[in-house]
């Protein structure tokens, strides 16, 4: 969409657009934009598509409330550090209803820079004091960050990125479904 009203000539491609998830926006647009006036009707022409069209479009997968409740019975702190900014992700949270059993979110509004820099991750193990720590991602930028920051890391195949990858980015764990994670915590992660 957003292509469709700042550069409608530009044939984007089903592959390249996946390729915009995990990265953040202004690096997205970037490689796009003539300038700073172009990059910024970029981005204020994704903001307004997302703030029209994320209810209509986003519910969560299947077993990921189901999987959530199960970690934060079990103790476990649950934090989700974005690349998109904080407010965003709280809505998502909230219109998926998962947004009680997060105990954090990190925006990209917080960190010092993107991931794959490893300061958010840092920034969760400074404020929760915690020792053994698992990121739990669906992008390359996530694995990136959690070996940056040189914390175990899970890679997760039920979004866009492959089995593959992060078989590539060497993750500790590849998991295909939400549920996976309640074997997988005991393992590496802290409890409360």
């Amino acid at each position: 969409k957003t292509f469709e009203k700042v550069n409608p000539t530009y044939p984007l491609t089903k592959e390249e657009a996946h390729s915009f998830f995990g990265p953040y926006i202004n690096d997205t647009f970037k490689k796009y934009a003539k300038d700073e006036e172009e990059l910024n009707l970029y981005i204020d022409t994704y903001n307004n598509f997302a703030k029209e069209l994320t209810a209509t479009y986003i519910k969560p997968y299947k077993n990921i409330k189901e999987a959530l409740i199960l970690l934060k019975k079990q103790g476990y702190i649950i934090v989700v550090a974005s690349n998109k900014i904080k407010k965003e992700v709280e809505r998502g949270l909230k219109l998926c209803k998962l947004n009680e059993y997060v105990d954090d979110i990190i925006g990209a509004e917080m960190m010092d820079a993107p991931k794959p820099d490893p300061s958010c991750i840092k920034f969760v193990l400074n404020k929760y004091h915690i020792k053994n720590s698992l990121i739990i991602g669906d992008t390359e930028n996530d694995i990136l960050a959690g070996i940056n920051a040189g914390i175990y890391t899970c890679g997760v195949t039920w979004c866009v990125t492959k089995e593959e990858t992060f078989k590539a980015l060497k993750a500790n764990e590849i998991i295909n479904d939400p549920i996976d994670l309640i074997k997988i915590g005991e393992k590496y992660a802290n409890r409360l």
